[in-house]
C-alpha cells in the first residue's frame, strides 16, 4: 500500500510539473510588461492619403509614451478587408493594431471588408472626418448649384471619383445623385491617390473627399471647394456653406477612424493605449493639426467607441439601402 501510494504521489507530482511547463509560456506572456518590443499599426489604404498622415501623426507622438518605436504599415485592398484580415489573426497581445476607418462600416453586411465586431477589441475613436465635396475647376463651378444644374442639363457627362467601392465617398456621390435628382457617374480607383490625381488632372470631374487630401490643392486654386456634407458649417471653415444650405436639406456624410486591436486583447493592454492615445489627442499641437486637416479630435473610453460602432453599423445599413449600391458594381 506504502508503495502504491508513493507511485501516486509520484505521478501526480510529474503531473503537476508538465502542467506547469505548459502553462509557463502563457504566464511569461502574461507578465511581460507592455509594450516591450515595436508595435505595428496596419493602415487599409496606400500611403499619402489622409488615413496615413492621420496614422502617421498618432504613431509619432504615441512611441515616446509608450517607449517602443510606433510603426505605420500600409496594407490596401478588398474595401480595407485585407487589413482587417491581417490584424483579426494576429496576435492578441496588442503589437498588431488597426486604423479604422468608417468605410469598414460602411461595406454592406456579408461583402468583403464589412467589419465585424466579434473580431476586434475598440480601443479609441481618434476624430471625425471632415469631407470636402470638390470640383477639378475647368468647368467653372463655384458652388453645389452649379453643379447639380449643370448636371440636369448634361445627364451623365459628369464623374466622380471614389477611392474603393462602397467607401463613404460612393456612398455620398450616390445620395447626392438620389437627392438632387441628376445622374453623375461614378469611377472607381483602387486607393485615394489615383482618385485625387485624376481629379487634379481632369480626367474625372468631381470628389467627395477627406479635406486633408484636398487641402492644399484647395488653397493652390487646383481644386475648387464647393461645400461640406455636414449638419453645420465647419469651425475651421466658417466661410465654406454646408451642402444643405444649397439646396439639399438634411444632407449629412462624414467619417471616423479609430484604433482597434485583434479580439482578446486583455484588459490591462486596452487601457494603456487607450490612456496615451487619449493623451496624444488632448496634445495642443496633435488638436491644432488634426483641425487645420479638417479633423475634430475624439478619444474617449473603449465602451464608448464601441457603442458608437454598433450605432455606425446600423446608420450606415440605412443609407446603403436608400442609395442601392452594391460593392459588386
Amino acid at each position: 500500500m506504502q508503495h502504491s501510494h508513493f507511485r501516486s504521489d509520484r505521478r501526480l507530482l510529474l503531473a503537476g510539473a508538465i502542467a506547469s511547463v505548459a502553462a509557463s509560456p502563457l504566464a511569461w506572456a502574461q507578465d511581460e510588461p507592455f509594450p516591450s518590443r515595436p508595435i505595428r499599426i496596419v493602415v487599409p489604404f496606400q500611403a499619402g492619403g489622409s488615413t496615413d498622415i492621420l496614422t502617421r501623426l498618432v504613431a509619432e507622438k504615441l512611441s515616446p509614451r509608450l517607449g517602443q518605436p510606433v510603426v505605420v504599415d500600409n496594407r490596401p485592398g478588398a474595401n480595407t478587408g485585407i487589413a482587417q484580415q491581417f490584424v483579426a489573426a494576429a496576435p492578441a497581445d496588442g503589437y498588431t493594431l488597426m486604423l479604422i476607418p468608417s468605410s469598414s462600416v460602411s461595406v454592406p453586411q456579408g461583402k468583403p471588408g464589412h467589419y465585424q465586431a466579434a473580431q476586434f477589441t475598440p480601443i479609441a475613436k481618434i476624430c471625425n472626418i471632415l469631407l470636402a465635396f470638390v470640383a477639378n475647376p475647368k468647368h467653372g463651378f463655384r458652388n453645389v448649384r452649379d453643379v447639380v444644374a449643370y448636371a440636369k442639363a448634361n445627364p451623365g457627362k459628369l464623374t466622380y471619383a471614389v477611392s474603393a467601392v462602397g467607401g463613404v465617398d460612393h456612398y455620398a456621390g450616390e445620395l447626392f445623385n438620389k437627392r438632387a435628382g441628376v445622374d453623375i457617374r461614378m469611377i472607381a480607383y483602387k486607393g485615394a491617390s489615383g482618385a485625387l490625381n485624376d481629379l487634379l488632372a481632369g480626367i474625372v470631374d468631381l470628389r467627395w473627399d477627406g479635406y486633408a487630401s484636398s487641402r492644399p490643392h484647395i488653397a493652390a486654386g487646383k481644386l475648387t471647394l464647393l461645400g461640406i456634407p455636414e449638419g453645420e458649417r465647419a469651425p475651421s471653415l466658417p466661410q465654406v456653406p454646408t451642402v444643405a444650405e444649397q439646396g439639399l436639406s438634411g444632407f449629412e456624410m462624414s467619417g471616423f477612424f479609430g484604433l482597434v486591436g485583434p479580439a482578446g486583447l486583455r484588459a490591462e493592454v486596452v487601457a494603456r493605449l487607450n490612456r496615451e492615445l487619449n493623451t496624444v489627442l488632448q496634445m495642443p499641437d496633435v488638436r491644432q493639426r488634426l483641425i487645420e486637416l479638417g479633423m475634430e479630435p475624439q478619444g474617449g473610453t473603449p465602451d464608448q467607441f464601441q457603442r458608437f460602432l454598433q450605432v455606425s453599423l446600423q446608420s450606415w445599413a440605412k443609407v446603403i439601402k436608400e442609395t442601392g449600391v452594391s460593392v459588386e458594381n
